[in-house]
C-alpha cells in the first residue's frame, strides 16, 4: 500500500500543479492539429490514404514521425525531475522518514508519472479520434485502440529512462540531458551509430554500394545486409513500436514485417520483447543506483 500511497500523492501533485494540464494541451494541439491537417487540407475522405485502402489510414501513417519525436520528449519531460526534484528539495528525506522504503518511492513515482502521461496522450488521441470520425467515410476502431495503446507503451520507454535517471542521479541537468541524449542517440542517430558498425566491422573501410550517411544498403547494387545489422538496428525503441504495430496491420499498412518467414527480430512479437526490455531495465538499474546513494 505504500507504493500506491506515493503513487496517489504524484499523481495529485501533477493534477494541483499545472504539468498535467501543460502535457494535455500540449498533446491534444498536436494530434487534433495533426488529424486535421491529413484529413481536411491533404485530401479528408476523398485522398490521403495508401493505395487500395480507405483514406484514414493515411492517417496512421502520416502521424508515425511526429509521434515518435513528440511523444517521447513528453515522456523525458514527465519523468525526469519525479525523485532527483525531491532529491535536491530535500522532500525525499521527509517521504523515506514515513512508513516508505526507496523502492517504493521509485514504484509510486513510476506508476503516478505513468498515469500523468497516460491521460494526456489518451486525451490527445480521444480528441484526435473525434476530428477522424467526422472526416472519414469509416473508422477502423479497433486499429486506432491499439496504435493509441502503442503508442504509450512506446512513450513509456522515454518516461521510464528519465525515471531511471532521475532515481540514478542527483542532479536535474544531468538527469535531463542523459534523458534528452537518450533520445536523440535513438530517434536520429541510431540508424548512423549502426553503420558505422559496419564501417569497423568492415575493417575501417565502407563496404561497395553502401552509403554510411545515409543509412542504408544500395539495393542498385544487390547488396544483402548482414543479420546482425538488422538486428541491431531493431533495437532502438522507435524500430520496435512499428514492429509492434505490424500484427494489427498486417492487411493495411507495411509495419513490422509481413510473412512468417521473415527473421525474427523483424516480427511483430519481437518488437514487444525489445519494448519490455527498455522498459524494465533503466528502472531496475536506476532503483539499483539510488538504493546505494547516501541522500
Amino acid at each position: 500500500m505504500s507504493t500506491l500511497a506515493v503513487a496517489r500523492k504524484d499523481f495529485s501533485d501533477a493534477l494541483r500543479s499545472r504539468s498535467l494540464i501543460a502535457l494535455v494541451a500540449l498533446f491534444v494541439l498536436f494530434a487534433g492539429g495533426a488529424t486535421y491537417l491529413v484529413a481536411e487540407v491533404l485530401g479528408g475522405s476523398g485522398g490521403g490514404g495508401t493505395e487500395g485502402l480507405p483514406p484514414v489510414f493515411g492517417l496512421f501513417v502520416s502521424l508515425i514521425f511526429p509521434i515518435t519525436v513528440l511523444v517521447p520528449l513528453i515522456g523525458v519531460m514527465t519523468g525526469y525531475k519525479s525523485i532527483v526534484g525531491e532529491r535536491e528539495s530535500g522532500s525525499v528525506k521527509l517521504l523515506l522518514s514515513l512508513p516508505h522504503t526507496r523502492r517504493d518511492v521509485v514504484a509510486g513515482k513510476t506508476i503516478g508519472r505513468t498515469a500523468v502521461f497516460a491521460v494526456a496522450i489518451m486525451i490527445g488521441f480521444a480528441v484526435a479520434a473525434a476530428i477522424a470520425f467526422v472526416s472519414y467515410d469509416t473508422f477502423p476502431v479497433m486499429e486506432y485502440v491499439a496504435f493509441t495503446l502503442l503508442t504509450i507503451v512506446f512513450g513509456l520507454v522515454y518516461l521510464v529512462f528519465a525515471i531511471g535517471m532521475s532515481a540514478a542521479t542527483g542532479s536535474t541537468s544531468v538527469a535531463l540531458w542523459i534523458s534528452l541524449g537518450f533520445f536523440a542517440l535513438f530517434q536520429f542517430l541510431w540508424g548512423f551509430v549502426v553503420n558505422l558498425l559496419v564501417w569497423v566491422v568492415n575493417g575501417f573501410s565502407t563496404p561497395e554500394n553502401f552509403s554510411l550517411l545515409a543509412g542504408y544498403f544500395s539495393l542498385q547494387g544487390n547488396v544483402t545486409p548482414p543479420d546482425w545489422y538488422l538486428l541491431v538496428q531493431s533495437l532502438s525503441p522507435s524500430s520496435a513500436y512499428q514492429n509492434a504495430l505490424g500484427p494489427f496491420f498486417t492487411d493495411q499498412l507495411a509495419f513490422g514485417a509481413q510473412s512468417a518467414a521473415a527473421p525474427y527480430y523483424l516480427q511483430g512479437w519481437f518488437g514487444f520483447v525489445i519494448l519490455a526490455i527498455w522498459l524494465v531495465v533503466p528502472l531496475v538499474l536506476g532503483y539499483l543506483r539510488f538504493n546505494r546513494s547516501d541522500l
